[in-house]
């Protein structure tokens, strides 16, 4: 297993534990200067400088058998899988669009930047872009079904811009709807 990490105490708060034959720590400030009382076994004032000090070895008291702590979980590795949030279960994504919400391929935005763009009303509804992406999507599905359709009964393997203005000329109700349109690079049709 792992080995149990130490927790880090400043040392200033360590308690500190000697031996009864170790030397006293040097008092600082004015207590230093004082002279003291000594018994003739005590050991000589260490010389003052960092050349000359000792470092002082600490030692555990030895009082009974020490509880042991529980042990930790080894830690987790820093990289984590993408989607994963601490643990907990992933959740559907909340933030759609709301093209994906009304189900469109048609971006409902951009609709409402061009209606705001164009200044049709001083107000602009919320579902008004959306039934308008609607419409503007099945207009294109309708027409690029008939162009195929067309390229189709002509055995051509692609749709091109005068099949899409005969798919229209063909339908009777989109050759209403698109009477005062051109269908760019078509020569206007003689029909």
């Amino acid at each position: 297993m792992f080995p149990r990490p130490r927790p880090h105490v400043p040392a200033a708060r360590r308690p500190t534990v000697r031996s009864p034959g170790s030397p006293q720590p040097e008092a600082r400030g004015s207590a230093a200067r004082r002279p003291t009382a000594r018994s003739p076994g005590s050991p000589q004032p260490e010389a003052r400088g960092s050349a000359a000090r000792r470092p002082t070895v600490r030692r555990r008291a030895a009082a009974g058998p020490q509880p042991e702590a529980p042990r930790r979980a080894p830690p987790r590795p820093r990289t984590r899988l993408r989607g994963s949030r601490g643990g907990r279960a992933a959740r559907p994504r909340s933030c759609r669009s709301r093209s994906a919400r009304a189900g469109l391929a048609f971006s409902v935005c951009q609709v409402e930047r061009l209606l705001r763009a164009g200044r049709y009303a001083n107000r602009l509804g919320a579902s008004a872009p959306i039934f308008l992406a609607a419409v503007i999507q099945f207009l294109t599905a309708t027409v690029l079904g008939l162009a195929g359709d067309e390229a189709r009964h002509r055995r051509s393997a692609y749709i091109t811009p005068e099949l899409v203005d005969r798919a229209l000329h063909n339908h009777e109700l989109l050759s209403g709807l698109f009477t005062m349109t051109t269908v760019s690079q078509v020569a206007p049709a003689r029909y």
